[in-house]
């Protein structure tokens, strides 16, 4: 995982500050989570982030103070508007990047997520809507949107 102080490029601003590719990693999954079941539970965040409850409890508490998340006691996380947005511009973007990887470059499936994972974060938002149209031109009409729910429901079930 990328550390907390590098900042992904694109992935739009908080108040007028870049969110970190940490901060991005953590909208996306709890948009995952929120999507499957309503809400984040802390548990399933740390298993689908690999790491300690703790650490959870304080990056929730730091996106909750930017105003991404709100907190329900006992119960779980969930997206703010912002944060919302925030979480559908870094799937969005991941998800050009695995379709260019996987229909373009001809990359295997799973080589290709774990890049895009990696590349999407980097994916300028002036870069976004020519990749579209190259996606579009070539397959046809291009969803992420939808792609993502998908996406989601299958990487969800695992949690």
């Amino acid at each position: 995982m990328a550390d907390a102080s590098q900042k992904a490029p694109g992935l739009g601003t908080d108040r007028g500050r870049r969110v970190s590719q940490r901060a991005a990693a953590y909208l996306e999954a709890i948009y995952g989570l929120q999507e499957s079941h309503g809400l984040a539970r802390t548990s399933a965040l740390a298993s689908r982030m690999k790491v300690a409850l703790g650490t959870v409890t304080n990056v929730v508490r730091k996106l909750e103070s930017r105003g991404l998340v709100t907190r329900e006691a006992y119960r779980g996380v969930k997206l703010t508007d912002e944060g919302r947005r925030i979480a559908i511009g870094v799937l969005r973007k991941r998800r050009l990047a695995e379709r260019l990887l996987t229909d373009i470059l001809r990359v295997e499936s799973s080589e290709a997520r774990e890049a895009a994972s990696k590349l999407g974060p980097a994916i300028p938002d002036e870069v976004v809507k020519p990749i579209e149209k190259a996606l579009n031109e070539k397959f046809g009409r291009f969803n992420p949107q939808s792609s993502m729910k998908q996406d989601f429901h299958t990487q969800v079930e695992s949690v």
